[in-house]
């Protein structure tokens, strides 16, 4: 038998996201979007260990999940960009936990992202009140992510 040593990198990268993730919608359908955003918020930034693990495979999912527009619209809906930017300053302190960083404020820019390119309708996700405070929160949390991304 022939033993393959590579796959080629073009798999899948014609595929939209949209459809590339697509099963993923399964998760948000059937609650699983409120469970991960539950554990990671109870897990928080674990220091080491089998807990910590856990939390990074969770967030990874979540980052997966978020890949198609209706999840990314439900965990806007569910506060999880707020929870996510929460844990942003402890996963930097902690030693070892950069990448777990890293995860949390891409997986925040890309759901501060579609609320903006639906103009604010996934009420509650960053802050409430008038449309004025609103898209200074937006602001504030844009420019947060700015500078931590760069």
């Amino acid at each position: 038998e022939p033993i393959v040593e590579s796959l080629g990198e073009e798999q899948g990268d014609d595929l939209e996201p949209e459809a590339q993730y697509g099963l993923s919608a399964v998760v948000g359908d059937e609650g699983g979007l409120e469970l991960l955003l539950a554990l990671l918020g109870r897990l928080g930034v674990p220091r080491a260990g089998a807990r910590r693990e856990c939390a990074a495979l969770l967030l990874k999912l979540l980052q997966a999940c978020c890949r198609i527009g209706a999840n990314r619209r439900r965990v806007l809906r569910l506060g999880g960009a707020r929870l996510l930017l929460r844990s942003v300053p402890e996963a930097l302190s902690t030693v070892g936990t950069e990448g777990m960083a890293e995860r949390l404020v891409h997986t925040a820019a890309v759901l501060m992202e579609e609320e903006a390119r639906a103009g604010g309708a996934a009420a509650g996700s960053l802050g409430g009140g008038g449309a004025a405070a609103e898209d200074a929160a937006d602001d504030e949390w844009a420019s947060f992510v700015e500078q931590l991304l760069h």
